[in-house]
Protein backbone atom coordinates (compact mmCIF):
# COMPACT_ATOMS: atom_id res chain seq x y z
CA UNK A 1 0.00 0.00 0.00
CA UNK A 2 1.28 3.35 -0.72
CA UNK A 3 0.36 5.89 1.73
CA UNK A 4 1.37 9.47 2.13
CA UNK A 5 -0.19 10.37 6.16
CA UNK A 6 0.60 8.45 9.58
CA UNK A 7 -0.23 9.23 12.61
CA UNK A 8 -1.67 7.48 16.41
CA UNK A 9 -5.65 8.82 15.93
CA UNK A 10 -5.46 9.80 19.78
CA UNK A 11 -2.41 12.26 19.14
CA UNK A 12 -2.71 15.75 19.17
CA UNK A 13 -0.44 18.22 17.20
CA UNK A 14 -1.35 20.91 18.83
CA UNK A 15 0.33 19.41 22.21
CA UNK A 16 4.04 19.01 23.21
CA UNK A 17 4.76 15.24 25.11
CA UNK A 18 7.93 15.78 27.37
CA UNK A 19 9.42 13.18 28.86
CA UNK A 20 11.71 13.59 31.83
CA UNK A 21 14.06 11.50 33.79
CA UNK A 22 13.75 12.67 36.91
CA UNK A 23 16.73 11.17 37.97
CA UNK A 24 19.01 7.96 36.78
CA UNK A 25 18.41 5.97 39.96
CA UNK A 26 17.06 2.51 39.61
CA UNK A 27 16.68 -0.51 41.75
CA UNK A 28 16.94 -2.43 38.28
CA UNK A 29 20.27 -3.24 36.09
CA UNK A 30 18.22 -4.09 32.76
CA UNK A 31 20.87 -5.36 30.11
CA UNK A 32 18.98 -3.80 27.30
CA UNK A 33 17.90 -0.48 29.27
CA UNK A 34 18.51 2.25 27.04
CA UNK A 35 18.56 4.76 29.53
CA UNK A 36 21.15 3.38 31.55
CA UNK A 37 23.10 3.15 27.90
CA UNK A 38 22.61 6.93 27.32
CA UNK A 39 23.92 7.72 31.04
CA UNK A 40 26.83 5.43 31.29
CA UNK A 41 28.63 6.80 34.03
CA UNK A 42 26.30 9.39 35.06
CA UNK A 43 23.86 6.04 35.97
CA UNK A 44 22.43 6.42 39.76
CA UNK A 45 22.31 10.47 40.01
CA UNK A 46 19.83 12.91 40.99
CA UNK A 47 19.95 16.96 40.37
CA UNK A 48 18.91 18.90 43.62
CA UNK A 49 15.27 19.85 44.48
CA UNK A 50 15.27 23.04 44.10
CA UNK A 51 16.84 22.96 40.14
CA UNK A 52 13.92 20.30 39.64
CA UNK A 53 11.52 22.63 41.21
CA UNK A 54 12.79 25.03 38.38
CA UNK A 55 11.93 22.93 35.54
CA UNK A 56 8.80 22.15 36.80
CA UNK A 57 8.03 26.18 36.60
CA UNK A 58 9.02 26.26 32.96
CA UNK A 59 7.16 23.91 32.26
CA UNK A 60 3.67 25.60 33.82
CA UNK A 61 4.23 28.20 31.87
CA UNK A 62 3.61 26.28 28.61
CA UNK A 63 1.54 27.70 26.05
CA UNK A 64 0.23 24.66 24.42
CA UNK A 65 -0.83 21.65 26.64
CA UNK A 66 1.92 19.08 27.93
CA UNK A 67 1.51 15.48 28.37
CA UNK A 68 4.28 15.03 30.76
CA UNK A 69 6.00 11.69 31.47
CA UNK A 70 8.08 11.05 34.78
CA UNK A 71 10.43 8.35 33.53
CA UNK A 72 14.36 7.62 35.12
CA UNK A 73 15.55 5.58 36.06
CA UNK A 74 12.45 4.60 38.71
CA UNK A 75 10.31 7.34 39.09
CA UNK A 76 8.59 5.82 42.40
CA UNK A 77 12.18 5.75 44.49
CA UNK A 78 12.60 9.44 44.34
CA UNK A 79 13.18 11.28 46.87
CA UNK A 80 10.43 14.32 47.03
CA UNK A 81 7.90 11.70 45.13
CA UNK A 82 4.72 13.30 46.73
CA UNK A 83 5.69 16.68 46.21
CA UNK A 84 7.02 15.93 42.51
CA UNK A 85 3.69 14.17 41.29
CA UNK A 86 1.50 17.21 43.08
CA UNK A 87 3.52 19.73 41.39
CA UNK A 88 3.66 17.79 37.76
CA UNK A 89 0.19 17.47 38.08
CA UNK A 90 -0.28 21.23 38.86
CA UNK A 91 1.83 22.52 35.83
CA UNK A 92 -0.39 20.31 33.57
CA UNK A 93 -3.49 21.15 34.68
CA UNK A 94 -2.99 24.98 33.39
CA UNK A 95 -4.28 23.18 30.38
CA UNK A 96 -7.55 21.42 29.61
CA UNK A 97 -5.63 18.87 27.48
CA UNK A 98 -2.67 18.33 30.05
CA UNK A 99 -1.91 14.94 31.15
CA UNK A 100 0.71 13.01 33.30
CA UNK A 101 1.96 9.88 33.40
CA UNK A 102 4.25 7.92 35.55
CA UNK A 103 6.51 5.07 34.67
CA UNK A 104 7.04 2.10 37.06
CA UNK A 105 8.92 -1.44 37.08
CA UNK A 106 5.63 -1.87 40.01
CA UNK A 107 8.35 -3.47 42.04
CA UNK A 108 7.29 -1.43 45.12
CA UNK A 109 5.08 -3.19 47.76
CA UNK A 110 1.28 -3.16 47.75
CA UNK A 111 1.08 -0.77 50.68
CA UNK A 112 2.89 2.03 48.51
CA UNK A 113 0.41 1.75 45.95
CA UNK A 114 -2.35 1.82 48.47
CA UNK A 115 -1.25 5.28 49.89
CA UNK A 116 -0.91 6.78 46.45
CA UNK A 117 -3.20 10.01 46.65
CA UNK A 118 -5.28 9.75 42.88
CA UNK A 119 -5.14 12.33 40.42
CA UNK A 120 -7.04 13.36 37.42
CA UNK A 121 -5.84 12.94 33.94
CA UNK A 122 -2.95 10.66 35.28
CA UNK A 123 -1.32 7.43 33.89
CA UNK A 124 0.50 5.01 35.36
CA UNK A 125 2.46 3.22 32.94
CA UNK A 126 3.97 -0.07 33.87
CA UNK A 127 7.02 -2.10 32.78
CA UNK A 128 7.19 -5.96 32.95
CA UNK A 129 11.16 -6.58 33.20
CA UNK A 130 11.64 -10.40 33.27
CA UNK A 131 15.21 -10.12 34.05
CA UNK A 132 13.92 -9.25 37.27
CA UNK A 133 11.15 -11.42 37.65
CA UNK A 134 12.16 -12.98 41.61
CA UNK A 135 10.75 -9.09 42.33
CA UNK A 136 6.65 -10.10 41.12
CA UNK A 137 6.48 -13.50 42.62
CA UNK A 138 6.36 -16.87 40.28
CA UNK A 139 2.88 -15.15 39.01
CA UNK A 140 3.85 -11.57 38.68
CA UNK A 141 1.11 -11.58 41.90
CA UNK A 142 2.84 -8.38 42.96
CA UNK A 143 2.57 -6.30 39.63
CA UNK A 144 -1.21 -7.66 39.06
CA UNK A 145 -2.24 -6.79 42.36
CA UNK A 146 -0.37 -3.43 42.29
CA UNK A 147 -1.84 -2.69 38.97
CA UNK A 148 -5.66 -3.77 40.03
CA UNK A 149 -4.87 -1.30 43.34
CA UNK A 150 -4.55 1.32 41.12
CA UNK A 151 -6.99 0.20 38.13
CA UNK A 152 -9.60 0.71 41.12
CA UNK A 153 -8.45 3.91 42.21
CA UNK A 154 -9.34 5.39 38.75
CA UNK A 155 -5.82 5.79 37.58
CA UNK A 156 -5.66 4.44 33.52
CA UNK A 157 -3.10 1.97 33.44
CA UNK A 158 -0.82 0.54 30.35
CA UNK A 159 1.46 -2.02 30.71
CA UNK A 160 4.53 -2.30 28.74
CA UNK A 161 5.71 -6.01 28.39
CA UNK A 162 9.51 -6.03 27.45
CA UNK A 163 10.05 -7.96 24.15
CA UNK A 164 13.22 -9.28 25.05
CA UNK A 165 15.20 -12.05 22.23
CA UNK A 166 15.76 -14.45 24.62
CA UNK A 167 13.93 -17.67 24.21
CA UNK A 168 14.44 -18.60 27.88
CA UNK A 169 11.93 -15.50 28.64
CA UNK A 170 9.60 -15.94 26.07
CA UNK A 171 7.05 -18.67 28.83
CA UNK A 172 7.38 -15.46 31.41
CA UNK A 173 6.42 -13.33 28.71
CA UNK A 174 3.16 -15.14 27.93
CA UNK A 175 2.27 -15.88 31.36
CA UNK A 176 2.03 -12.34 31.83
CA UNK A 177 0.30 -11.26 29.18
CA UNK A 178 -2.62 -14.25 29.90
CA UNK A 179 -2.95 -12.54 33.15
CA UNK A 180 -3.30 -9.19 32.10
CA UNK A 181 -5.47 -9.69 29.14
CA UNK A 182 -7.73 -11.44 32.12
CA UNK A 183 -7.50 -8.28 33.92
CA UNK A 184 -8.79 -5.92 30.66
CA UNK A 185 -5.83 -3.66 30.97
CA UNK A 186 -4.37 -2.10 28.05
CA UNK A 187 -1.05 -4.08 27.05
CA UNK A 188 1.82 -2.37 24.84
CA UNK A 189 4.27 -5.13 23.27
CA UNK A 190 7.44 -2.94 23.71
CA UNK A 191 10.46 -3.75 21.37
CA UNK A 192 13.64 -3.45 22.26
CA UNK A 193 16.07 -1.08 20.91
CA UNK A 194 19.61 -1.85 19.63
CA UNK A 195 22.16 -1.23 22.27
CA UNK A 196 19.98 1.92 23.18
CA UNK A 197 19.90 3.42 20.16
CA UNK A 198 16.12 4.34 19.48
CA UNK A 199 16.50 4.72 15.73
CA UNK A 200 17.97 0.87 15.34
CA UNK A 201 15.39 -1.65 16.40
CA UNK A 202 16.93 -5.11 17.75
CA UNK A 203 16.92 -7.44 14.54
CA UNK A 204 13.96 -9.60 16.41
CA UNK A 205 14.08 -13.48 14.78
CA UNK A 206 11.26 -15.02 12.40
CA UNK A 207 11.10 -17.48 15.20
CA UNK A 208 10.19 -14.73 17.53
CA UNK A 209 7.83 -13.34 15.47
CA UNK A 210 5.98 -16.65 15.05
CA UNK A 211 6.39 -17.21 18.97
CA UNK A 212 4.00 -13.58 19.54
CA UNK A 213 1.86 -13.74 16.91
CA UNK A 214 -0.25 -13.51 19.38
CA UNK A 215 0.12 -9.86 19.08
CA UNK A 216 -0.79 -9.22 15.61
CA UNK A 217 -4.54 -9.55 17.08
CA UNK A 218 -4.09 -6.75 18.86
CA UNK A 219 -6.00 -3.72 17.74
CA UNK A 220 -4.61 -0.75 15.38
CA UNK A 221 -3.53 2.02 16.78
CA UNK A 222 -0.92 3.88 14.41
CA UNK A 223 -2.97 5.10 11.13
CA UNK A 224 -1.54 5.12 7.51
CA UNK A 225 -3.89 7.07 4.88
CA UNK A 226 -3.54 6.88 1.48
CA UNK A 227 -4.85 8.41 -1.75
CA UNK A 228 -7.73 5.74 -1.47
CA UNK A 229 -7.72 3.60 1.85
CA UNK A 230 -6.78 3.53 5.06
CA UNK A 231 -4.79 0.89 6.97
CA UNK A 232 -4.89 0.96 11.14
CA UNK A 233 -1.34 -1.20 12.01
CA UNK A 234 -0.46 -2.33 15.70
CA UNK A 235 3.25 -1.90 17.20
CA UNK A 236 3.50 -6.19 15.55
CA UNK A 237 2.49 -5.15 12.43
CA UNK A 238 4.85 -2.06 11.79
CA UNK A 239 8.04 -3.83 13.09
CA UNK A 240 7.55 -6.97 11.44
CA UNK A 241 6.63 -5.79 7.96
CA UNK A 242 9.42 -2.78 8.28
CA UNK A 243 6.30 0.04 8.13
CA UNK A 244 9.16 2.48 9.43
CA UNK A 245 10.62 4.87 6.83
CA UNK A 246 9.56 8.80 6.36
CA UNK A 247 12.81 9.91 5.23
CA UNK A 248 12.29 13.42 3.68
CA UNK A 249 8.77 13.43 5.33
CA UNK A 250 7.11 16.29 7.17
CA UNK A 251 7.17 15.57 10.78
CA UNK A 252 4.84 17.44 13.19
CA UNK A 253 7.62 16.58 15.88
CA UNK A 254 6.14 18.13 19.42
CA UNK A 255 8.31 15.10 21.32
CA UNK A 256 10.95 16.91 24.37
CA UNK A 257 12.92 14.97 26.58
CA UNK A 258 14.77 16.32 29.34
CA UNK A 259 17.39 14.62 31.00
CA UNK A 260 18.09 14.46 34.41
CA UNK A 261 19.85 17.79 34.86
CA UNK A 262 17.43 19.95 32.92
CA UNK A 263 18.74 19.91 29.63
CA UNK A 264 15.72 19.46 27.11
CA UNK A 265 16.18 18.21 23.78
CA UNK A 266 13.45 18.15 20.66
CA UNK A 267 14.05 14.66 20.00
CA UNK A 268 15.55 13.78 16.23
CA UNK A 269 16.65 17.21 15.76
CA UNK A 270 19.06 17.71 18.67
CA UNK A 271 17.52 21.34 19.35
CA UNK A 272 18.91 21.47 22.85
CA UNK A 273 18.81 24.14 25.57
CA UNK A 274 18.63 24.33 29.45
CA UNK A 275 15.72 24.74 31.33
CA UNK A 276 17.32 26.07 34.18
CA UNK A 277 18.91 28.91 32.74
CA UNK A 278 15.86 29.64 29.57
CA UNK A 279 13.05 30.46 31.88
CA UNK A 280 10.76 30.53 28.88
CA UNK A 281 11.39 27.51 26.91
CA UNK A 282 7.84 26.26 26.81
CA UNK A 283 5.78 29.05 26.96
CA UNK A 284 7.96 30.12 23.56
CA UNK A 285 6.55 27.48 22.01
CA UNK A 286 3.40 29.16 20.32
CA UNK A 287 2.83 26.36 17.49
CA UNK A 288 3.93 22.96 16.60
CA UNK A 289 4.92 23.48 13.00
CA UNK A 290 6.73 20.79 10.83
CA UNK A 291 10.20 19.56 9.73
CA UNK A 292 11.86 17.15 7.49
CA UNK A 293 12.44 13.69 8.88
CA UNK A 294 15.95 13.19 8.27
CA UNK A 295 16.15 9.65 9.85
CA UNK A 296 16.39 6.52 8.03
CA UNK A 297 14.12 4.35 10.23
CA UNK A 298 11.45 5.75 13.32
CA UNK A 299 11.98 2.61 15.68
CA UNK A 300 9.98 4.24 18.58
CA UNK A 301 6.51 3.98 19.25
CA UNK A 302 6.04 7.31 20.84
CA UNK A 303 7.83 8.83 17.43
CA UNK A 304 5.59 6.85 15.52
CA UNK A 305 2.46 8.54 17.14
CA UNK A 306 3.89 11.92 15.73
CA UNK A 307 1.63 13.30 12.63
CA UNK A 308 3.31 12.67 9.42
CA UNK A 309 2.79 13.86 5.83
CA UNK A 310 4.80 12.62 2.58
CA UNK A 311 5.99 15.81 0.44
CA UNK A 312 4.71 15.27 -2.93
Amino acid sequence: MEYNRQYDKSHKIQRLYVHWDVSTQCNFNCSYCYSLADYYSEWNRIDSWARQKLVIRNISKSHLPVFLGLLGGEPTIHPNYEELVRLCHEAISTQKDGRLYITTNGSRPTNWFERHRFYENTYFLWSAHFEYEKYYGLNFELMINNIKIMKEKGFRNKVNVMLIPDKQQWPKIHKLVDELEKLGVEIHPHFLYEKGNVHRLHEYSDEFYDEFARFQNYPGQFIFEGPTDNHAYNDYDIFHNKHTCFTGWDCWNNNYEINYKGKVTRFCFKENSDLITNFNFFKNIKEVLPLQCPHETCNCDGLLKIYKEKIV
